[in-house]
């Protein structure tokens, strides 16, 4: 009897799992295989609907609960009803290409270092549980888990809540999956949504030049690089200069890494971030503008409704793609893609329209609605400074770097170049 019931709970673990991996690799590949959106790459096309699956899922999710479905019956459904698309997946196997020897083991230094930044969180359960925010954001998952859909504020009785939940409702699910609690099992979630985010990057990097050393190793200065020069001021100036002029920065991108080091929602709208900035920067493909502008404008929309704080960068960075293809000209076809360049500033402004409209739904109860016009006092200038100074020290390290290579990579890729920029200039704005 014992031996049966070891094999169940066996089973039922490896189930769990099994379904975990489901709701990573499948949601978002209704987008990106099932719809007819050619001209991508294999493994883009993996990796963005990777990035697109908690909303996917947040949708379905409310769908199913909305029939009255329970919420662990809701679990289960998701995972059958996302299956399907493993068909898609494999009817385009043949875009497989596989990588060679280098790149693989280039892929395993990335993969071993990604591990070792994240693993006192992995080794430690302790440590998961009692940093940062877990419990709040836990908080939101229980109430999911209990019942609730249009949640109100923990500490504010009647009134809803005005932190986006999005993402809370994917991280519940997945804990679920996993037979653990949320403040524990996010780890491995944050893992996985790394691992994308860097391979996004090594594509990025990809489009200013071919060289694999460049590729596998701009995820090291992106993960370690922020804010190096700020560390050794905080750690060697008087610790009242750094209070007092802010040179340190902020502690929560020291080093930039530390963003999937804590149980909190940022890690899905920088995966969908990423995913803007390359579809942002590639080459317009003419023949499949209309998959280009569906991609794009499910991300923003995305963005929008998981992590809205980055919808500003976001809508920077489209919003420049999209003036360069207006300003073409003198190249054949520059009239159709300035009509493509259009399109795209109309999705920008949609999605900018469901953003809001989100948010306003959120703080219908707050006096500081979606949108706060402030005022120039000293004390808020006195801030603004401040918080250039840190930015600029935080950025030093890649500022003197943008500053030895602009001139190369403005002539070999303008508008790739304008693009980052302007995406770089949102960040730092944000």
């Amino acid at each position: 009897m014992f031996f049966i019931l070891s094999i169940l709970e066996i089973a039922n673990s490896l189930g769990g799992v099994l379904g975990w991996v489901c709701l990573i690799l499948l949601p978002g590949a209704w987008i990106t295989y099932a719809l007819p959106v050619r001209g991508f790459p294999y493994w883009i096309r993996l990796l963005t609907g990777i990035m697109r699956s908690p909303i996917v899922v947040c949708l379905q999710f409310y769908a199913f609960r909305l029939l009255g479905a329970s919420f662990d019956l809701t679990v289960i459904l998701l995972v059958f009803v996302n299956l399907p698309t493993v068909y898609f997946i494999w009817k385009r196997r043949r875009d497989i290409t596989i990588p060679d020897r280098n790149s693989l083991l280039g892929g395993g230094v990335v993969l071993i270092i990604a591990v070792a930044c994240l693993a006192p969180q992995l080794l430690d359960d302790t440590a998961r549980m009692f940093n940062g925010h877990a419990w709040m954001h836990a908080d939101v998952i229980y109430m999911l888990r209990n019942g609730d859909l249009l949640l109100q504020d923990p500490e504010l009785a009647g009134i809803r809540m005005a932190y986006p939940w999005a993402g809370h409702v994917y991280q519940g699910i997945l804990s679920f999956l996993l037979d653990s609690a949320p403040t524990s099992s996010y780890i491995w979630t944050n893992l996985v949504w790394l691992l994308c985010f860097l391979g996004f990057t090594a594509y990025i990097v990809a489009e200013f030049s071919s060289n694999r050393f460049s590729q596998i190793t701009s995820y090291i200065w992106l993960c370690l690089g922020l804010n190096f020069v700020g560390y050794i001021l905080m750690t060697t100036l008087p610790a009242a200069w750094v209070r007092r002029l802010w040179i340190g920065g902020d502690y929560r991108y020291t080093p930039w890494v530390l963003k999937f080091y804590f149980f909190e929602q940022i890690i899905f709208g920088l995966g969908m971030f990423a995913a803007v900035v390359y579809f942002s920067i590639r080459e317009w493909n003419r023949r499949h503008a209309v998959a280009q502008l569906i991609v794009i404008g499910l991300l923003l929309c995305g963005i929008g409704l998981v992590y809205p704080i980055l919808i500003a960068p976001s809508v920077l960075v489209v919003s420049a793609r999209a003036f360069t293809m207006i300003l073409e000209k003198g190249q054949p076809g520059a009239a159709n893609l300035r009509w493509h360049g259009f399109l795209l500033g109309l999705v920008v402004l949609i999605s900018g329209i469901v953003t809001f409209a989100y948010l306003e739904l959120l703080t219908t109860d707050r006096v500081s609605k979606s949108i706060i016009f402030l005022s120039p006092t000293s004390d808020y200038v006195k801030y603004t400074l401040l918080k250039s100074l840190g930015t600029i020290v935080a950025m030093s390290v890649f500022i003197a770097a943008f500053l030895l290579v602009i001139r190369t990579y403005w002539q070999a890729n303008r508008t790739a170049t304008f693009v980052l920029a302007t995406g770089a200039v949102g960040s730092i704005l944000l």
